[in-house]
């Protein structure tokens, strides 16, 4: 088991762990088990050497395939798209606006397929630079856009020293393993006095923003959770001290999916390092504690409700095979059920993955469904259209939304 990633002490407790599902074959990990540092009270994911190498080919031959087939940011790099990207990237550029000016060199850290860039560009913006660990993603901007765009490691980037007068670094933060070298490599080429903007998932304001149960901690790739004083803890430890925070909304797949977030904005300053020394240390271990205890309840109402529903002997559908799906397939008792049928509308999940040997299909096998078939949507933030889709099918059974 490793190390706190922020102050390197080996002492920690697991405050958190459950199971979640995966596709048969995937590389994600299974067990997600939360672990508080004894010393600084940083919270992280407490994952093993072989599942962080596990976590980096899942990005390339799943999570990036799997989001191109979803309409979104990822799918264009225009970030006119779709309303939900061009409202994150609009509210990311009011906030960093006031500290860029058209001569600066701009880098952008996990650019995915360059979105930001090419909104910044249609800022009058020209200095523009991006790189990103995911392979596809910037093989996609490659042939579709000509911004210098490069694909490498975020600990080890190719540029000289001092190069950057700004660096965007955008829901990036949480999902990497050793966040201490990001920020050396950050410094080495950012400009004495540069600015860096870091966006990531506010950990102490999880339980005000509830989507389904545990949903922050079930999104396994994120593997850092950050309050505003353990960041400054972390990069502190380089020079950067902070200019102004932000608390946002981030929406995520849809209008339903929030995600707390914060921006803020460090600079640099390479002739001076000071540690700072968090007052009230575990403060968001108490607070992740409530809402992992929210949490539970949530889960525990959940799997009645379900067990009312289910006819026994009558065939259930499950139409959305995702994080939330796989969250109600391990601990709300789906898995013991052998009239599971899964429903995606994901063509690449169609094509390339099956859960316990269970195929997923079409939504239109609901043509067929008798009348005494359960349909659950398990992909809530996208309960509306499904009912809908569900209606226009002829589909006659119960419906179920949590």
């Amino acid at each position: 088991m490793g190390k706190c990633p922020i102050c390197k002490s080996e002492n920690k407790e697991i405050i958190l762990s459950f199971n979640c599902g995966k596709f048969d074959g995937s590389r994600l990990y299974r067990t997600v088990r939360i672990a508080s540092c004894l010393f600084c009270g940083h919270i992280f994911n407490d994952l093993e050497d072989n599942e962080k190498e596990d976590l980096n080919e899942y990005y390339d031959k799943e999570y990036a395939l799997i989001n191109f087939e979803n309409i979104g940011v990822y799918e264009k790099n225009n970030p006119n798209y779709d309303k939900l990207s061009g409202k994150n990237y609009f509210d990311l550029y009011k906030i960093i606006r006031p500290y860029l000016n058209k001569n600066s060199n701009i880098l952008d850290v996990g650019c995915k397929t360059g979105g930001f860039i090419s909104y910044l560009y249609n800022q009058g913006f020209r200095n523009l630079f991006g790189v990103d660990t995911i392979y596809p993603y910037v093989d996609y901007a490659k042939k579709v856009t000509s911004y210098r765009i490069e694909y490498c490691s975020q600990y080890s980037l190719p540029y000289e020293d001092n190069f950057f007068d700004f660096i965007n670094m955008n829901q990036v933060l949480e999902h990497i393993s050793d966040p201490l070298k990001v920020f050396s490599e950050i410094y080495r080429v950012l400009n004495d006095g540069g600015l860096l903007c870091v966006g990531l998932p506010d950990a102490e304001r999880y339980s005000n923003f509830y989507f389904f149960d545990l949903y922050w901690f079930s999104l396994r790739e994120h593997i850092q959770h950050f309050d505003l004083e353990h960041l400054y803890m972390l990069a502190s430890q380089y020079g950067f001290n902070i200019e102004e925070h932000f608390n946002t909304e981030y929406n995520m797949m849809s209008d339903k999916m929030i995600m707390p977030n914060m921006y803020v904005i460090f600079k640099l300053d390479k002739k001076s390092r000071n540690d700072f020394k968090i007052k009230e240390k575990f403060l968001l271990k108490r607070n992740i504690l409530l809402y992992v205890d929210m949490e539970r309840k949530k889960s525990s109402d959940k799997k009645k409700n379900l067990q009312f529903a289910i006819t026994p002997d009558a065939p259930i559908y499950l139409w959305g095979i995702g994080r939330e799906f796989f969250y109600m397939y391990e601990n709300l008792g789906l898995k013991q059920y052998n009239n599971l049928n899964l429903i995606d509308s994901n063509i690449f999940k169609q094509n390339n993955f099956l859960v316990d040997g269970r195929s997923i299909q079409n939504p239109s096998i609901l043509e067929s469904a008798p009348s005494d078939s359960l349909l659950i949507i398990s992909a809530i933030a996208h309960s509306e259209p499904i009912k809908y889709h569900a209606g226009l099918s002829g589909y006659k059974g119960k419906i179920l939304e949590f």
